[in-house]
């Protein structure tokens, strides 16, 4: 008996020892996919703010708006050609140098190259004041730039899809935003500025939905939404449809209201961005378009630093 009882332990001590080994295989299994899971979130805030920052910078291209207090300007130096007489160097730079008597040189690479070193010479560079009041509405709009950046959005939102759907996105939510970056190109390639701008403040609309599955981030969230309603009235100022506008920024300061202010590290900032929004509100009664673009500026900026 006394062996039996003797084996029964033995028994039930290896029982046991296999059972803890079990949980703790188990709990290290949970724990990695808990981290797996984490990641992936983070890795989807990451791509949030990467296209929060990357829609506001596009709309502001359309109106020549930057956060930054200078700008590099390129200016042409216009000067006389003393080589006109007919003078010229063995090797026909004289010639590359005079517009009235210049060649064709497509055989000549080194004289593309005098041209082209010529012209680079006769540019000078300096640094202007970039503000808004000062703001030439009829400035060109680089679509150029616009066009290289909305490609680029098609990269990222390749990555961003895949993790949206790891993480359990609906599905309609990432289709639509396919669909409105699709209508976005279109827009871009006929240089359609309306239209491109309608389609920029959509897509905005669809951050703070993607943020609802990878963070419980309230603040994060009514931050997203107060910059998506901005966007929106933003996007209509060339329609002069100031009631839509006035209407939108109602609703932005509303959401914005909603943020606790109690966050100690950013409650400057906080009240800051929340009279920027209360004087954008009340400036669009004058409706005039410089003066919103000025107070926008402000709000926005501030609103990215929440």
């Amino acid at each position: 008996d006394k062996l039996v009882m003797t084996k029964l332990n033995f028994f039930k001590k290896i029982i046991t020892t296999l059972i803890i080994i079990s949980i703790l295989f188990g709990l290290t299994g949970c724990g990695k996919k808990q981290d797996e899971e984490d990641l992936k979130k983070e890795k989807v805030m990451e791509e949030i703010e990467y296209l929060d920052t990357k829609f506001i910078s596009l709309m502001n291209l359309f109106n020549n708006i930057s956060f930054t207090n200078y700008k590099v300007v390129s200016e042409e130096i216009k000067s006389e050609n003393k080589n006109s007489s007919g003078s010229s160097s063995e090797d026909g730079e004289g010639e590359e140098l005079s517009t009235d008597n210049q060649k064709d040189s497509g055989d000549n690479e080194s004289g593309v190259e005098d041209k082209s070193n010529n012209e680079e010479k006769n540019k000078t560079f300096k640094l202007s004041e970039n503000n808004i009041l000062s703001l030439n509405s009829k400035e060109n709009i680089n679509w150029d730039e616009i066009k290289s950046n909305v490609e680029n959005l098609y990269t990222i939102w390749a990555t961003t899809t895949i993790d949206l759907k790891s993480l359990g996105t609906n599905n309609s939510d990432i289709l639509e935003f396919s669909n409105e970056l699709d209508k976005l190109s279109e827009a871009v390639k006929s240089e359609d500025k309306q239209k491109s701008l309608e389609s920029l403040a959509k897509l905005y609309t669809f951050l703070p939905k993607y943020m609802d599955v990878c963070a419980q981030d309230e603040m994060g969230k009514r931050v997203l939404q107060t910059k998506s309603y901005l966007l929106n009235a933003y996007s209509m100022t060339d329609t002069d449809n100031w009631e839509y506008i006035k209407e939108e920024i109602g609703k932005s300061r509303k959401e914005f209201e909603m943020i606790n202010d109690n966050v100690e590290s950013k409650k400057v900032n906080i009240d800051r961005a929340y009279l920027f929004l209360r004087d954008l509100e009340n400036g669009v009664e004058k409706k005039d378009k410089t003066m919103f673009f000025l107070k926008y500026k402000n709000a926005i900026q501030e609103l990215n630093m929440l």
